[in-house]
């Protein structure tokens, strides 16, 4: 067991011996999360892309999927004569 001599030990020297964590572990675990969740989101995007019918990332819903307002005003070109 790893006694610690708080009275000798400077102020984050006194954290990493109470709590058994150093301040540079934590930072690899914060940097490593953030590069794991890069990857995922970029892995996710591009799983998308490949699909047969890829998944919108903005939300629609059914009317919208269907043309169903696109139909309804008439099309982009008739509202601009």
């Amino acid at each position: 067991m790893d006694i610690c001599n708080l009275n000798s030990l400077s102020k984050w020297s006194q954290k990493e011996c109470l709590t058994g964590v150093r301040h540079t572990d934590m930072k690899q675990d914060v940097i490593g999360f953030l590069a794991l969740a890069a990857i995922s989101v970029v892995a996710g995007l591009g799983l998308n892309q490949f699909r047969a019918k890829p998944l919108p990332l903005v939300y629609q819903t059914p009317a919208e999927r269907l043309g169903f307002f696109r139909h309804w005003r008439g099309s982009a070109s008739e509202e601009l004569s």
